[in-house]
């Protein structure tokens, strides 16, 4: 039952994460560099950080020690994300003068769907953390095949749903069913391979 549980948790992450920047088509009037900022400090630092302190008891003995448990692994994994993206967005607000479009006028919910993406994006993430370990030994390859084919189904689906294929005709437009497809069947046989006894 855990397996299965796993792969169900591997799945919802997935889309989760196939999902999370959907917010980001609603902030129109503020550049890609200040939703990112938000994005970021919310998911890879806040979230992250503090997810690892609640979950993982005596935090810092745990990084005294050899296995670090996941939560503790993806606070300090992350926080390197955190850095290279905030460097980068302040680069882009400061080149492009865009620090002013925080404080714009009827920009005030853009911080609550800036702070939603993080959400969705950190829940992802722990999701999957949480779906691999109940996978059993394969976990952490079955369940991250399983978690990118779900990223890539969702986000095109979104990206369906939203019209940005809606110029898509023939050939190209059967090649990415066709590639979902594949995608679909691909998680069925891994999550099937990982129910199979180890021999």
């Amino acid at each position: 039952m855990k397996p299965i549980l796993g792969l169900l948790l591997a799945i919802a992450a997935g889309a989760l994460n196939g999902s999370y920047a959907l917010p980001m088509k609603r902030t129109e009037k503020w550049a890609f560099e200040n939703t990112w900022l938000v994005y970021s400090v919310i998911a890879m630092l806040f979230l992250n950080w503090g997810i690892a302190l609640v979950t993982v008891p005596h935090l810092v003995q745990v990084y005294s020690k050899a296995g670090a448990e996941l939560d503790a692994i993806w606070a300090l994994a992350l926080l390197g994300s955190f850095v290279i993206n905030t460097v980068y967005c302040a680069v882009l607000l400061a080149k492009n003068a865009t620090w002013s479009r925080f404080r714009e006028k009827g920009t005030m919910h853009y911080w609550f769907l800036a702070c939603l993406m993080g959400v969705i994006w950190m829940l992802s993430i722990t999701l999957y953390g949480r779906g691999a370990s109940l996978m059993g030994p394969l976990g952490g390859s079955v369940g991250w095949a399983v978690f990118y084919c779900c990223i890539i189904i969702f986000s095109t689906f979104w990206g369906i749903l939203s019209g940005e294929w809606q110029e898509g005709k023939g050939r190209p437009l059967r090649t990415l069913y066709g590639g979902l497809a594949v995608l679909m069947v691909a998680i069925a046989i891994l999550g099937y391979g990982n129910t199979l006894p180890a021999q």
